[in-house]
């Protein structure tokens, strides 16, 4: 057996490196990309097959229609997140899960109080949470200041369904969209006790295999025509471009991540983070190969590429799963374009291992 002409042992010791090199690398990308938090949005989930939405808001006493005006409803996230905006010069205050004063939205900002036990509970989906031993909702609030915007969201448990497993109704009818509970939220706006009416629908999730299939096929079919027809080097280029553009398609799924549910700076960051350092991982892998080298006569770049699919597969895959299986895709994004992208993400691999296999076995040809 000969080495393929134009090699040297440096080149190929460069080569064993560089997948070394890049081995190392996917281990990064997918550390980033899998801590926590992996969701961009705080509480509120990636993806969802329930949806919260409010329905009225009425006087607690009479159940009337009320115009509250300055303060206005809406929920984020899918069931996720509860926002209320006040841009009126009297306070907005919200009861918690005690009939307690939980939080105070007006115009000198957001207040929580100490003394709420909501204050604790919502900050776990399910209130897995022990609410200090000194808290005592009949107790004075303590209010501290948390924000000094005119909106809040919170994880409120009344708007959605306080159980990992579906509703009764839902286990018996798992492919009809149907409401799941009617829910309310007590709050006051200068003394007057008034009420947040809402509803939460549950709606069956897509079918997934054909958006794997499609996303497959749309990659494969160029990717083997090129590679039959013109050549190992034009395909490996064409398989450079669809990685690039899969993983530019995930950096921008992440900034619809927080558009669609902001969740803090802080957080906001760290998830454009975890899709940005993958991101610069499989542009270096990617960009290995874009020129031949001579050890890509030995080991070649089909390798590096299934590394780099590899990478896109977990970051912008594995981690963004619920928006492919979910009905409600929580993003600033159509949902099919978000699907389109996990889909792609999912699937890539594919065309990376038939690229890889065949320049594999044609690497062995001009060795013999």
């Amino acid at each position: 057996m000969a080495s393929a002409p134009g090699v040297t042992i440096r080149d190929v010791g460069r080569a064993l490196i560089a997948r070394l090199g890049a081995f190392v690398l996917t281990c990064v990308a997918v550390l980033v990309a899998t801590a926590s938090p992996a969701a961009a949005h705080g509480s509120a989930p990636d993806g969802t097959n329930y949806r919260s939405s409010v329905v009225a808001v009425v006087d607690a006493r009479t159940g009337d229609a009320v115009d509250t005006g300055a303060v206005t409803w809406s929920v984020v996230g899918g069931d996720g997140l509860l926002q209320v905006r006040n841009t009126g010069a009297v306070d907005v205050v919200v009861t918690g899960y005690d009939e307690e004063p939980y939080l105070r939205v007006g115009p000198d900002g957001v207040f929580e109080n100490r003394n709420a036990p909501a204050t604790y509970l919502n900050t776990d989906r399910f209130a897995n949470v022990t609410v200090p031993s000194d808290v005592a909702p009949d107790d004075a609030p303590d209010w501290r200041r948390i924000s000094n915007e005119d909106r809040w969201r919170w994880h409120d448990h009344r708007i959605h369904w306080m159980a990992p497993t579906p509703p009764p109704q839902v286990r018996d009818r798992p492919h009809v969209t149907q409401q799941v509970l009617a829910w309310v939220v007590p709050f006051q706006v200068g003394g007057r006790g008034l009420e947040v009416q809402g509803a939460l629908t549950y709606a069956p999730p897509p079918v997934v295999w054909p958006w794997l299939l499609g996303s497959a096929a749309a990659m494969l079919v160029p990717v083997a025509i090129v590679l039959t027809t013109a050549g190992a080097g034009p395909a490996v280029r064409l398989q450079v471009v669809l990685t690039a553009l899969v993983a530019g398609a995930g950096l921008v799924v992440a900034i619809g991540d927080v558009i669609a549910a902001p969740a803090g700076v802080g957080t906001d960051l760290w998830a454009v983070t975890q899709t940005v350092v993958p991101l610069g991982v499989v542009g270096a892998l990617a960009w290995t190969v874009w020129r031949p080298t001579p050890s890509d006569g030995v080991a070649g770049p089909g390798s590096t590429l299934v590394v780099a699919a590899v990478v896109i597969a977990f970051t912008g895959g594995v981690a963004r799963l619920t928006q492919l299986t979910s009905s409600q895709v929580i993003n600033a994004l159509p949902a099919p374009a978000v699907r389109i992208v996990v889909a792609t993400s999912l699937t890539l691999w594919v065309t990376a291992v038939l690229l890889a296999v065949v320049l594999s076995r044609r690497s062995r040809a001009v060795q013999v």
